[in-house]
């Protein structure tokens, strides 16, 4: 649904005319937002469909331009391996009642048979793939430069460089996909998730992690302050109706759907009251801002309030 490069826009973008999930043209502003990590550069437009609710940005770098709004020090590439993230993955799974690989809430699941292949797409810094390893699965990732990945588990999974809508892999070679925080990263997120579809055997499972555009935080505070923006990288905001038309639009059966907590809430009333974003991002600060935040994002972002947003959908 990509539509015509916009003529006189200030640098190379191409302007999204209707929703990338539903194809609806109607739609509202919700916010002009700048880019977090260069926020003297040119102001992005976030807009609401009004079919689905699902939030996208009204123009957008193009493919090849996109990569570098990507700093090799990206928070994303290694998430999930702080101590405060660890402790909420544990008080999730035990609110929950079930086990959780990390604090973006995607469950861990065993192999249905020996030598069953799993794709971690958008492996980042390999963490969760390396438990799925340890759990029976013959592993494999997917990531877009080969810099992303720890070492230590490019040593122990199948690494391969490639685009995450458009994979080097056979028809049916996966029994589970992973793919944690990467639809909303896409061009267009439904042409990934028939490229999933294509990849799984029959019976197969995706999970799907991406982050609530409907958070209490968002709603909260203001869209223009809410964490998980990260404007132009992500270009896509789901919400649980907009997510679970999207996987049925590429063809899956939706098995399950939750929003789950995340260490957001005291950012975002940092963020709200004038802290920098760029302070927020490392080192300890950013480690006791999280782990003072778990309680708040336990108390508050319960039903469907949580941060982000967990889909299990099979292979029809």
């Amino acid at each position: 649904m990509l539509a015509r490069p916009i003529g006189e826009a200030p640098s190379t973008m191409i302007r999204m005319d209707s929703c990338p999930v539903c194809g609806s043209s109607a739609r509202s502003t919700v916010c002009y937002c700048p880019d977090p990590r260069n926020p003297q550069t040119r102001r992005f437009t976030l807009v609401r469909c009004e079919a689905c609710g699902v939030g996208y940005l009204a123009e957008v770098p193009p493919p090849r331009e996109l990569r570098g709004y990507y700093p090799v020090d990206y928070r994303a590439y290694s998430a999930g391996s702080s101590l405060s993230s660890k402790v909420l993955t544990r008080l999730i799974g035990l609110s929950q009642g079930r086990e959780f690989g990390s604090t973006l809430g995607l469950p861990l699941l065993d192999p249905v048979r020996e030598k069953t292949e799993f794709l971690d797409v958008g492996i980042g810094g390999g963490a969760l793939a390396m438990k799925m390893r340890g759990r029976g699965w013959r592993v494999f990732g997917l990531d877009f430069t080969p810099s992303l990945t720890a070492p230590a588990a490019k040593d122990e999974i199948r690494f391969v460089v490639g685009n995450a809508a458009r994979t080097p892999f056979r028809d049916g070679s996966f029994d589970l996909i992973l793919a944690s925080h990467v639809l909303e990263h896409l061009h267009d997120p439904i042409a990934a998730l028939r490229e999933y579809d294509r990849l799984l055997r029959p019976g197969g499972r995706l999970v799907v992690g991406v982050p609530n555009f409907d958070s209490y935080p968002s709603r909260a505070f203001g869209r223009a302050t809410y964490a998980f923006l990260d404007v132009p990288r992500h270009l896509v905001f789901f919400n649980l109706p907009g997510l679970r038309r999207a996987i049925g639009n590429a063809g899956l059966g939706v098995d399950g759907m939750r929003a789950v907590p995340f260490p957001a809430l005291l950012p975002t009333v940092l963020l709200k009251l004038g802290v920098r974003p760029e302070l927020l991002d490392h080192g300890a600060l950013r480690a006791a801002v999280s782990s003072l935040s778990l309680p708040l994002d336990l108390l508050t972002q319960r039903g469907d309030q949580g941060c982000n947003l967990v889909a299990i959908a099979t292979k029809l």
